[in-house]
């Protein structure tokens, strides 16, 4: 048997002494750039582990944590916004729409890009 083998002198501008690249945690976005705004249909508020369980089911481990706004009367929570890791799950979720409609435990939840406010007084 006849093995012929062809060699490539490869010269790589790679430094071999480079710390690894980690797109995850190196390049990360601000906590604004990684969040939804979530709305509750009134006085049917889904709870966080709910929430939690129905995108970590479907787009994986992708949470970091959920805010959910309570009131301090007894009415029921309104609205919350869910920090994911990366931001390529809030994309992957909103793709090019405004707002997304999600059926969680026969209960809807609205979600849109979350935009931090700036309350100015003009006095």
């Amino acid at each position: 048997m006849n093995l012929n083998f062809i060699t490539f002198n490869v010269n790589s501008q790679l430094n071999p002494y480079a710390i690894p690249w980690n797109n995850h945690e190196e390049h990360r976005l601000s906590e604004d750039d990684r969040s939804l705004f979530i709305t509750f249909s009134r006085g049917l508020p889904i709870p966080e582990i709910d929430i939690y369980n129905f995108f970590s089911w479907k787009y994986g481990n992708c949470i970091e944590y959920i805010y959910i706004h309570r009131p301090n009367n007894s009415s029921p929570p309104l609205f919350g916004k869910i920090v994911f890791k990366l931001c390529v799950t809030l994309y992957a979720i909103m793709g090019l729409e405004q707002e997304v409609r999600f059926r969680i435990s026969s209960k809807s939840l609205w979600c849109k890009r979350y935009k931090k406010r700036v309350i100015t007084h003009l006095w």
